[in-house]
């Protein structure tokens, strides 16, 4: 397996197990049985989308070889550095 599958692999996988996995807090209020506050922060998310886009920029920067330099290692770089940045958008609540 090549330096650059092992971290397209990796920052998938940090990037997509915080949507089953949650390491977080959550917060509910309710007044006169009706929820007015329901608010969590999963912190696995933001760790996971930080690890991603840090992958990400390794596949794309540092090079090992000349065969990593490959366009497609490129794009498998920008499809993890989608997939962090996704995570850390769901994580801080801002869509879903």
């Amino acid at each position: 397996m090549t330096r650059p599958l092992k971290l397209t692999i990796a920052g998938l996988l940090a990037g997509l197990l915080p949507f089953v996995v949650f390491v977080g807090t959550t917060y509910q209020q309710t007044v006169n049985g009706v929820l007015v506050v329901d608010d969590e922060q999963n912190f696995a998310g933001y760790a996971g989308g930080v690890l991603a886009l840090v992958l990400a920029w390794i596949i794309v920067v540092r090079p090992e070889r000349p065969a990593d330099r490959e366009p497609r290692w490129r794009a498998a770089g920008a499809a993890v550095a989608a997939v962090g940045v996704v995570q850390l958008v769901y994580s801080a609540g801002l869509f879903g």
